[in-house]
């Protein structure tokens, strides 16, 4: 079962193939906390990859920008750089270790963002507050 703080649609989109399931992007991603495989989900549009276990979710490069509408995936700013008190992680998709920095000058979430293809993972929760964010930052210009 499927649990996600977010309206995630569960139904399943036909791929390329005609298999009407969603793949991951690789074979067989695995999320850089638990190592749980990822699934891949639809959420407002965009193809994400999800873990089931800890409900954190992997977004490819621009996959980000396509859900919160904001010029770049990541706000611009100095001073960003962070570390997690989690620990550092590898990239599902690279196995290169991630770097570690805040959303925006807000500092309200630390994102983990991969040097190689941009991918972002966001840990439980985190998506809501971008989300959250990005609605604040484009209502008030």
């Amino acid at each position: 079962v499927q649990t996600c703080a977010l309206p995630i649609s569960t139904e399943t989109s036909s791929d390329e193939e005609g298999t009407g399931r969603l793949e991951a992007e690789s074979p067989l991603m695995r999320c850089p906390r638990d190592g749980a495989p990822l699934d891949a989900v639809t959420f407002m549009s965009v193809k994400m990859d999800t873990c089931a276990y800890c409900d954190s979710a992997w977004l490819d490069a621009d996959e980000l920008r396509a859900l919160h509408h904001l010029e770049t995936d990541l706000v611009e700013g100095t001073g960003l750089d962070t570390t997690d008190p989690r620990g550092s992680v590898t990239c599902p998709s690279c196995a290169v270790v991630m770097q570690t920095r805040f959303f925006s000058d807000a500092r309200r979430v630390v994102i983990d963002r991969c040097p190689q293809c941009a991918g972002i993972w966001l840990d439980s929760g985190e998506l809501k507050i971008i989300l959250n964010e990005a609605f604040q930052r484009r209502t008030q210009g």
